[in-house]
Formats: structure tokens, sequence, C-alpha cells
């Protein structure tokens, strides 16, 4: 049995880009948190949310929230667990490059600290 199988991405879009600023310029440092989470519509179709909220105390409070639509290209053996990880780990993978551009962006306004957000590790993410 062939358990070839192929993720493709159809879509990638913002659903939604906030920056509040709050305060002026600081020497905090900002602190961020990850969420990621993946439904599966009736055309077997999965919808992976990416969502990044982070604050610099005194400064500002960002929310990003990114969507993929993935599904799958293959012969029909692909097993569900085998879905689900390359799911969990290779779409969201796929987002993450996207949403730490957006990141460095959004904080590259005049009087803040353009952040760069380090590679991350999914599987670790999903472990978690």
């Amino acid at each position: 049995m062939d358990n070839s199988c192929v993720l493709k991405l159809y879509r990638m879009f913002f659903n939604k880009i906030d920056f509040d600023r709050i305060g002026i310029r600081n020497e905090n440092q900002p602190n961020f948190e990850l969420q990621a989470s993946v439904a599966e519509n009736e055309e077997g179709l999965f919808k992976v949310e990416v969502v990044l909220i982070g604050e610099k105390r005194d400064e500002y409070k960002i929310r990003i929230v990114l969507d993929g639509i993935f599904g799958f290209i293959s012969d029909g053996t692909v097993d569900a667990k085998l879905k689900n990880r390359l799911i969990q780990t290779n779409a969201v993978a796929i987002l993450l490059p996207y949403l730490r551009s957006e990141v460095s962006i959004l904080t590259a306004q005049p009087d803040t600290e353009s952040v760069v957000l380090p590679p991350l590790n999914v599987n670790e993410l999903f472990k978690k």
C-alpha cells in the first residue's frame, strides 16, 4: 500500500490584525503567546488558525489571526492519524513565516522597536 500524500495550501489570509498603542517606547520586554487550532469541514478541507497575542507592557498590545485552508492530494489510503500529524505540524509550520513577517511589520512603527520572532519548533508547540 502506497501512503503517498501531499498537503496542499489552498488559501491563506489574515482574519484579524490589531495593534493598540498604549504608551511610548520603553525598555520592557515584549511577551507573546501562540495558539493554533484545526477544524475540518464537510468537504474534507482543514482550516488551520494561528493566533499570536502579544504585549509590551506600557507600550502596545498586538493580536494577529492567520488562517490557512489546507487539503490533501492522496490516493485515499492515508489514515486519519497521519493526516492529523501532517495538519498539526506541517500546516502550522507553513503559516508561521507569514505570521513572523507580519509581527515584524507591525512593530516597525515610529518610536517602536521592531520585533523579529525566533523560529519556533512546531512539534514542541503541539506537545504543550
